[in-house]
């Protein structure tokens, strides 16, 4: 069996959940090896993947059934896209189930197994393919419009007959006339009176039914004609969007290509990489049976000694802790390893995780601690089309987090427009907010899904107000928190110590931690005079952050970072952080500018704008010669009079001091 392995290869994962095992089964015997069932059989799949019910079951089996004839047998796929009618345009109404979804990746395993010269061959067919099904829909409205028209051709039957009844009625008037004459004259007023009744209502019906034929011929026209145009125009967009993917795919297949080999071929690879794995597999592979020795021996330890729930929750927590130590030390020398490298040789950078889009400097508060209400830009919006350039640069690039600021973002008229965009594209998005607006906008928030929402709380009540120079502001900010938990968005809060407030932090804590609600606090940048602090506001302050630590609400680098930050920082001594801009996180601004991050001004005038998403391609800048110096200087120089939280993830993922002392 691992000679049937090593020769046809795994199972394919582009399958997801079904019909892996048919395609393995071809590739087994396209290599001459014989099949045979083993009905006991168990097998590792790598997604771990479960169906939630019977209509997603038929969705995938459909879809595989595609990728397995795109993979196998390519130029039998046109013929084969309607099959038992599952993504016809009958089921279109739901999204879901319209062929354009599965058709990417369908293109995907063509381009992977065959090669553009076979998908530029079948594109032609498979696209008239496709446009049968989407005039499927078409020809149902054609069927209805002969329904109607079957109706009207009854109605007119019906017509008819009212006029042969009405000939008869004559006819039976003239016979009736010769045998009773008399009795003719005297009801002749009542039959003719009745006759003309007859008349009005016969007309008054044709009337009503001709006006509604008409309107229901209207009606099916224009129907019929907007569907045309619509189905029309969804097809060219969708045919240019295939066309635009599958010349990014061609490119990513490209550029990976290049960088494998590249990577293999490098000295690094064969005298670093490749020693070192086969150094740490086999220490992988003895941890993970420690951890199950240890697992089963708790078990046994607690069906014989009962041992209490606790001491088994120590042991176990102990356990897990040792294992996170160790994977986390893995995780932190990988990337003070591609970090340190890049700086001293300018090889391959850090690839970015997350993105700090300013997208406007409007806000509706004038916060004692905040430059934004005296910048020259205030009035400047980001433009969406830039928004949506950054967000497709950025999920190019892999990052998987986007944090909207501002200003106050929910005054931007295109934020929820540039928020459905970016989660599109596989982003978190997180909303920062002064909380005033959230509850006039909170259908559409609950509708976006931010994946978070951070609400600023800088003290009581009073405090509160005084800082952000609003009576009210405390209390529109607590009620957006309650709304935000009641309809489940998760929110967590920002505090800036300052000190006007420090001796509240304490207090507003645990208030917000009683319900549910995180507090992540850190100290005021580049205002002197809300940063001295008196000897005993240092005390509280250290007592509280140790009891954090205590249980377990701080890290050492967070605890580490907060400790700095009032013994150092607010004490206004000179200090030159470095941080992770440029390799962790980057920012874009207001105007389009590209920075570290969004703090980055007035610190050093040179990286106040490193490119401009307008007139630079993000993807080419992050690789530049610019952006390495610039890094270069970061971690050298550091920044000046800086202290802000990303500092303490500095430390965790490279194990070095944030204080700047060159490499």
């Amino acid at each position: 069996r691992k000679k049937c392995l090593d020769d046809v290869g795994y199972l394919d994962e582009d399958f997801n959940m079904f019909l892996e095992d048919v395609d393995m089964g071809i590739r087994c015997t396209k290599k001459g090896w014989k099949l045979h069932t083993c009905s006991g059989s168990i097998i590792y799949h790598k997604l771990h993947g479960t169906i939630g019910n019977e209509e997603n079951a038929d969705y995938w089996k459909e879809a595989n059934r595609l990728m397995l004839i795109a993979k196998h047998w390519p130029e039998e796929l046109p013929d084969a896209l309607m099959g038992r009618g599952f993504f016809s345009v009958q089921n279109s109404l739901d999204p879901g189930r319209d062929i354009s979804s599965v058709l990417s990746r369908v293109y995907s395993k063509i381009l992977k197994e065959h090669g553009r010269e076979t998908l530029d061959k079948i594109s032609p067919v498979l696209f008239s393919s496709v446009r049968k099904i989407y005039n499927f829909e078409k020809d149902l409205f054609l069927q209805k419009l002969a329904n109607a028209q079957d109706d009207e051709n009854r109605l007119n039957e019906e017509l008819n007959t009212l006029r042969e009844q009405k000939n008869e009625l004559a006819l039976l008037k003239q016979q009736r006339e010769k045998e009773i004459l008399e009795i003719i004259r005297q009801k002749d007023r009542e039959i003719s009176s009745i006759l003309h009744q007859k008349d009005r209502e016969i007309a008054s019906i044709l009337e009503d039914k001709q006006n509604q034929l008409d309107c229901l011929r209207q009606l099916k026209d224009r129907e019929i004609s907007s569907l045309i145009e619509r189905k029309e125009a969804e097809l060219s967009e969708a045919t240019e969007s295939w066309k635009k993917e599958l010349d990014n795919v061609s490119l990513e297949l490209q550029k990976k290509n290049n960088d494998l080999v590249n990577l293999y071929s490098s000295s690094g690879y064969r005298y670093i990489l490749k020693p070192m794995w086969d150094f740490l597999w086999p220490i992988k592979q003895r941890l993970r049976k420690g951890k199950n020795n240890l697992r089963l021996s708790l078990i046994k330890i607690k069906s014989n000694y009962l041992i209490t729930r606790d001491i088994l929750k120590k042991i176990a927590l102990t356990s897990s802790k040792l294992l996170g130590f160790w994977s986390a030390g893995l995780l932190s020398s990988r990337f003070k390893f591609i970090y340190l490298n890049h700086l001293k040789h300018n090889t391959m950078p850090v690839m970015p995780k997350r993105l700090i889009l300013m997208i406007n400097k409007k806000c509706n508060l004038q916060c004692s601690f905040c430059d934004i209400p005296k910048a020259k830009d205030r009035e400047v919006d980001l433009d969406k089309s830039a928004a949506y350039k950054a967000i497709d640069a950025a999920s190019r690039m892999g990052l998987t987090d986007l944090i909207i600021t501002g200003g106050e973002p929910l005054l931007h008229p295109g934020l929820f427009e540039i928020t459905e965009y970016a989660k599109s594209r596989n982003l978190k998005v997180t909303l920062t907010s002064n909380g005033i607006l959230i509850r006039q906008n909170i259908e559409r928030i609950i509708k976006a899904k931010f994946a978070y929402i951070s609400i600023s709380i800088d003290g009581n009540e009073p405090t509160h107000d005084n800082l952000r120079n609003k009576i009210g502001a405390y209390r529109e900010a607590a009620e957006a928190i309650i709304l935000l938990k009641k309809h489940g968005v998760d929110t967590f809060i920002n505090f800036v110590i300052t000190n006007k407030n420090i001796s509240q932090l304490e207090e507003v804590y645990r208030h917000f931690q009683k319900q549910g609600v995180t507090v992540i606090f850190f100290p005021v940048i580049n205002k002197p005079e809300l940063s001295s602090l008196s000897r005993e506001q240092k005390s509280a302050f250290l007592k509280f952050i140790k009891a954090l630590r205590s249980e377990g609400g701080l890290s050492k680098q967070e605890y580490d970072y907060l400790k700095d930050s009032v013994l150092l920082y607010l004490e206004g001594k000179k200090v030159n952080t470095r941080c992770l801009g440029l390799n962790f996180e980057f920012a874009i601004n207001n105007k389009g500018d590209i920075s570290p991050c969004c703090l980055w001004d007035n610190k050093k005038e040179a990286l106040n704008r490193l490119g401009n998403i307008f007139e630079n391609d993000l993807e080419e800048l992050w690789f530049s010669g610019e952006f390495h110096k610039a890094r270069k200087s970061i971690f050298q120089e550091g920044c000046r009079q800086c202290f802000n939280p990303s500092l303490s993830e500095f430390s965790k993922l490279t194990g070095l001091s944030y204080f700047a002392h060159g490499i």
